[in-house]
Parts: C-alpha cells; structure tokens; sequence
C-alpha cells in the first residue's frame, strides 16, 4: 500500500477503509437469550456488551506490535486499528472529518494566544487496565516519543536506518532517540511541558500555532510500564515511583534515563513473527479491549475489559482476527462463512466476484485517500511549467472522468471525479469548494483550448515526464490516458515512473509532474492546506505565492468550522485559477458483513472497518455457529 500523509509529506500509517456489503450467513456470535437491542454510538445508546459473542474478522497484516506511533507501527493497518480498541485518547475522528472529543478521558484547551499555549488534561478516575492512573508521566512521555525535542543533538539518525526495511537498527546505547511521529506538530513546543498541580495535566508553549490538537497527545505507552521495562524500577500500586522516573527524565532532559526509555518505547512492544503472547504488561491498555491471544501467523484475539468505564463500551464480547494477507481469500472465506466480517483491498477482480454472487448485496463507500496530478512549477525537469499558460494547456486536456473510472470505475461504477483540492468526501464545505473550483464541469478534455493556451505562450511540443508508481496498475492506467489525450494537443508526455517513487518527490530536475494519492485521514481540515503554502513540507511543487499563504495562516486562526470552510473554499478556488494541478477521485472502499451484526460502518476516517469495532452490535436473530 503506497500513499503520503498530505500534511507531513511521508507515508503515514497504511488503513483500508471498507464499502459494506452484506451475505446471507450465519454469524458466529452467540447471544445471551433476552439480550436487549441498542443503536450504536453513533445513533442513541451506547452498545451494551453481549456476553459470549464472537465476531470473526478478516485481516489483510499479521499484528505486529502493540505502540502505534513508531514508524513500522504506523505503516500496518491492524496494528493501528487494534491500537484504537486497547488505548484511549482524547478523542477520534468522525465520519465527516471533524474531531469527536471524548471528555470522558480528558480535555483540551487553548490556555494562551500569544505565545501559543495548550493544556492537555486527563480526566479524574481514568486508569490503565492495571489499576495504575493515566496521569502527567504518561502525557509527558507521548508529547517525548513525537515531539523529537529530546533528541540527542547531531545524531544521523537517518545512518541507522536500513534502506531494505526502512526499520531502525541498534542506535549507540547513549543516543536518545523517539521513534515517534516526527511531523506531528510537537517539535514546534518550545521548552519542556510543566505539570498542572493536579498531576494530570501538561502545558506546552510553542512557536506557532499548531493544528490537530486533540490528537497530538496520545498515551499508547503507559510510562510506569516504559520504566520498568527499561529501568528496572518495580512500580508499587499507583505507579508513582515509576512514573517520577520519567516525569524528571523528560522535564529534565536526563539522556541518562531518557536513552534507555527511548529504546524500550521503540522496541519493548514490538512483536516478532511467530512470537508468542508478549507478556501482560506490555498488554497493559486503556481502551475497551484487550490482547487475549496471539497465533504464529499474526492472528490475533480481543476480549472486551469487563473493568472498562470509558465512552466506547463495546457490543460484542471478543474479537477473533484472522489474517488473509490475499484480497481474493478473504472474499472466499467471507462466502464459505469462515469470517464474519472482511474489508478486502477494492479491485476490479474483487469487485468482479462479488458481483458474480447473487447473495451479495455491495454498497459503495469511500475512504480519506484522494488521486490527484499536481504540476511541478520549480525546479523540474523541463521548466515548461513555471509558465501558468503552459499549465492551464497541459490541464485543459486531462481526461478526469476517464481517469476516475480506470482508477476507481472498475470497483465501484458509480464513482465520479472529486472537484476539490482541499474538502474529503463527505466533508459539509465540500459543495463550496467544488463551487469554487469550477471543475465540476471539466471532466472531458478541451484540446482546442490547450492548443490555444501553447500558441500564446509560444511553445511547441513541450515535454512533460510524469513521476508514478509502475506497479499500480490504474495509475499506469490514468499515465497512459494523460499521455494519449495531451499528445492530441501538442504535448510530448514522457514516463518518470520509479518504484522509488516517493522518495523523489520535490527533487529538482527528478519530473514535471506527479500523480500520486494524498492520505488525509488522521488530519484536522486545516491541515489539507499544507501542500499550497510556501516550504510547507508537504509542498511538493514549488508552488509559492503570497496571497494563498495568508489565505491558509488565516485559516489556520478561524475561529469556528463555519468561518474555516469558508476560507478553504477560497483557497480551493485560488488554486485551481493557478492550475497547480488536479484532483481525481477519492479511493473506493469494500467491506464485507454477515448477517447478525449491526452498526458495521465504513467511516473514511478511521483506520480499517476493525478500528470502530467499539460500535457493533450483535442482534437478536444470530445464533452460534460453532
């Protein structure tokens, strides 16, 4: 799975988000006589958990590890989803893009403009599944792991990587080094977070203002754990002595201390191929389901925590994971009833054998993954584009519907071309934002005007080379359709494809064009206007102009959702006038889903089908099946 996280310009976690589609089958969940029906979280009620009911779900990566933010942790779907069943957060995100803050866990609050300040507060009661409190230590160490400020200063990290796995190897036992989520937002704080004098809360001043709040705190590894692990320090019952170690380590930047910390949180819940259950502290969580069992290929089994009072009670009592790393064997096993629940990879053949079964019902959903072409207009190959007239020819004779249908068409036939640079699909500002594009209409090429575009800026047959990933087929497959529809036009388009393609991304003299998917799930929408401001990191065209960069600081100090989408309208508006590129069509989801389950939703936001198997439900009419 190839994509980039559209504000933090590197590959973010890899999730499959679901189209649902229901069969005919017996679910495997037995369901205590008399239970009561709910509506999900989402509708009414919370889901009131059905004693002894077992829900079979197919997984397309072994899990392996149990502390979502590192690096590896962050590229495999399963392990960020069974992350957001066994922790807890501030938070998730809804299906419309939008934070849904869970006070039950804690707040957040902006305490201070000038210098930017923000207090994140964790709620009176909350614990880990030990009995230990979630407290300051625990802040403390999340806001270490992914602000990098307390990296050893000259340290080349990039010298311990190895190129084959992109995995750290054995960095010198001195280095202190958090394998966090380095673009997170954090590295703008400024100092070391100060404890509230309830012990639960830090504050954290920064340079700038900074996006994403709610999320950027996020307390996977408990820090009395994280302690013992790495310091031998045997916590008592409230984790306090354990946890001071830490505390003073981080405010104090004792490397001492914080080396050994760096490496255990790296590394301690890890889970190697063919491992056996890690051992129950490093299972300690604080979300409504814990790791019960792990099997040799990955697979994995969740039990819902009895001693579990937070927001997210869950409906059905154990979750069985099984790994079917083939997009075709899971939709086999989903038919001959051996899962309950499969979110397959969309693609024409998958969609092909579904559509082959009369028993199958497909709806077609969508993820927060979006194609799009943009046009280098510094530093590429050939400079034809530094020219907008240039531009708006090469634009002018993109065939976007064709592109969406060989892309996403074949999978769900109803798809149809996103005509926004900066709304998801189901965002409530997207109809302003196609508005403003004015690329609603443009769907099929228009060579007449191209040709006219090239006559007044004077060129014939500019060369355009286009970066793309060769091993996915319908982006080869859009290639070839921009390759043949700008040729009619004048334009000499040539193949920069690289199965290293990322890494090439915003060098100069590397392409003059690229076609990739932006991942946006995970990310508040001020964030989607990152790639159009200036040295952004995530800007990968070169594309610098004064106007849209107070357009997006102004979006980035709205004052509500209201006045945000407003802003992110005109700023969609300005970028198509100054053709930076275009936008194709967000991703197709598939989701397969048994009879006797409710509330199995395709959520673009969240990571896979399984990450909100907090709001299923089983229903009356199941029964067991063995």
């Amino acid at each position: 799975m190839e994509r980039l996280d559209v504000a933090r310009g590197r590959p973010p976690d890899s999730e499959l988000q679901p189209l649902v589609v229901t069969r005919r089958i017996r679910l495997a969940v037995a369901v205590a006589v008399g239970a009561a029906l709910v509506l999900s979280a989402c509708t009414g009620p919370q889901p009131k958990l059905v004693d002894g009911s077992v829900v079979r779900v197919a997984v397309d990566q072994p899990l392996d590890a149990l502390n979502p933010r590192t690096s590896a942790a962050r590229a495999n779907s399963v392990d960020g989803a069974v992350a957001q069943l066994t922790q807890s957060g501030f938070g998730w995100w809804g299906d419309d893009g939008e934070w849904v803050a869970d006070p039950a866990f804690g707040s957040v609050d902006v305490v201070a403009q000038q210098p930017f300040t923000v207090r994140w507060r964790v709620a009176s009661g909350v614990t880990w599944s030990d009995g230990v409190p979630v407290d300051a230590a625990d802040l403390l160490l999340a806001w270490a792991a992914d602000s990098g400020r307390l990296t050893t200063p000259g340290l080349a990290v990039d010298d311990y990587v190895d190129p084959d796995t992109g995995l750290l190897t054995a960095l010198p036992d001195s280095a202190v080094y958090f394998d966090g989520a380095r673009t997170s937002g954090l590295e703008h704080s400024v100092g070391s977070p100060t404890v509230g004098d309830d012990g639960r809360s830090i504050t954290v001043v920064f340079d700038r203002r900074v996006g994403n709040l709610p999320a950027l705190i996020a307390p996977s590894v408990p820090a009395h754990i994280a302690a013992e692990v790495a310091l031998d320090a045997r916590h008592q019952r409230d984790g306090a002595t354990a946890k001071k170690l830490v505390s003073d380590a981080v405010r104090r930047d004792q490397a001492a201390t914080l080396a050994p910390l760096a490496r255990t949180w790296n590394s301690a819940w890890a889970i190697a191929p063919g491992a056996e259950l890690p051992d129950a502290r490093l299972r300690v969580g604080s979300g409504p389901y814990e790791l019960a069992a792990l099997g040799a290929d990955g697979s994995a089994t969740l039990r819902a925590r009895a001693d579990y009072r937070g927001t997210r009670q869950p409906g059905v009592d154990e979750l069985k994971l099984r790994v079917l790393t083939d997009p075709l064997s899971a939709v086999k096993a989903f038919r001959d009833g051996e899962v309950d629940v499969a979110a397959p990879e969309p693609s024409a053949d998958v969609a092909t054998l579904l559509r082959s079964d009369r028993d199958l019902d497909p709806r077609y959903g969508v993820r927060a993954r979006v194609e799009h072409l943009e046009l280098k207009q510094t530093g590429s190959k050939s400079g034809v584009f530094a020219d907008v007239r240039v531009r708006r020819a090469f634009l002018a004779t993109i065939p976007r519907a064709a592109i969406v249908e060989a892309m996403a068409g074949r999978v769900d036939p109803a798809a149809t071309p996103l005509s926004s640079f900066v709304f998801r699909p189901g965002s409530p500002g997207l109809a302003a934002g196609e508005k403003a594009t004015r690329l609603a209409a443009r769907t099929k090429p228009d060579l007449a005007s191209a040709r006219r575009l090239l006559a007044q800026a004077d060129v014939d047959a500019p060369a355009v080379c286009i970066l793309f990933d060769p091993d996915r087929a319908p982006r080869r497959a859009a290639f070839e359709l921009i390759r043949d529809s700008a040729a009619k036009a004048g334009f000499d388009v040539q193949d920069c494809s690289s199965t290293d393609w990322m890494s090439q991304l915003g060098t100069d003299g590397a392409y003059d064009a690229a076609l990739f998917a932006w991942d946006t799930a995970d990310l508040p929408p001020e964030d989607l206007a990152q790639p159009f401001r200036t040295a952004s990191v995530s800007n990968f065209t070169g594309y610098s102009d004064a106007e849209t960069d107070r357009l997006i600081g102004r979006i980035d100090t709205a004052a509500d959702a209201r006045d945000r989408d407003r802003l992110l309208a005109q700023l969609d508006g300005r970028i198509a006038a100054d053709a930076w590129g275009a936008p194709f069509a967000a991703a197709p989801t598939l989701t397969l889903v048994g009879d006797g389950l409710g509330d199995v939703r395709a959520s673009p936001m969240a990571g896979g089908v399984l990450a909100t198997a907090w709001t299923w439900r089983p229903t009356a009419s199941s029964s067991s099946s063995g």
